[in-house]
């Protein structure tokens, strides 16, 4: 069992707060390993499949960590004291330029990324478009791990997803996680 020991404060934010940590178990001692704490009571972040005629959307988007480009799904931070189903609406917004009803978000579940790295729960949606108006994706704002995006049928995903390097984790969970469980449009 690992306990930690000493928890030094390295950055904050309004979301989140990033703390260097020295680690000690039995058989071994770890400084300076980094961890973050998100704000948000419930849910951390959120994440959203967004559907069209049967199709999932996509953003291709550039990493300047990687320096290459990959594809994900609208994703975010929840802000302090925000609920998640505000959250995924307003990320939608954010990263889309869409404006998506409440009644056609659906929550499908939560998942925990990287445990060791980061302490909060990530809330995956689903939301389905009833009118696509392209015109608003030039609304989206311009921001790092944002970009245009592009609807997929369902054979192509499925072939898209054995690059699971072209894909951010968050986004290759979620859609492996729907397609698995065999979430309908």
């Amino acid at each position: 069992m690992q306990i930690i020991k000493k928890k030094k404060l390295v950055f904050k934010n309004q979301v989140y707060k990033a703390y260097s940590n020295y680690i000690k178990s039995k058989h071994y001692i770890i400084k300076d390993y980094l961890t973050l704490e998100v704000a948000g009571k419930r849910f951390g972040g959120v994440c959203c499949i967004i559907s069209n005629k049967k199709k999932i959307g996509l953003m291709k988007v550039y990493s300047p960590i990687l320096k290459q480009y990959l594809y994900s799904l609208v994703q975010g931070f929840c802000d302090k004291n925000e609920t998640s189903s505000v959250a995924i609406k307003r990320e939608i917004l954010e990263e889309t330029g869409l404006k998506i009803d409440k009644k056609n978000i659906r929550y499908l579940c939560k998942i925990l990324p990287m445990h060791s790295l980061v302490k909060s729960k990530l809330a995956i949606y689903f939301a389905s478009l009833k009118n696509l108006d392209s015109s608003n994706f030039r609304l989206r704002q311009k921001e790092v791990g944002t970009g245009k995006i592009y609807f997929f049928n369902l054979k192509k995903i499925k072939k898209m997803l054995e690059k699971p390097h072209t894909f951010d984790l968050i986004s290759y969970a979620a859609i492996s996680y729907f397609l698995i469980m065999k979430k309908t449009f």
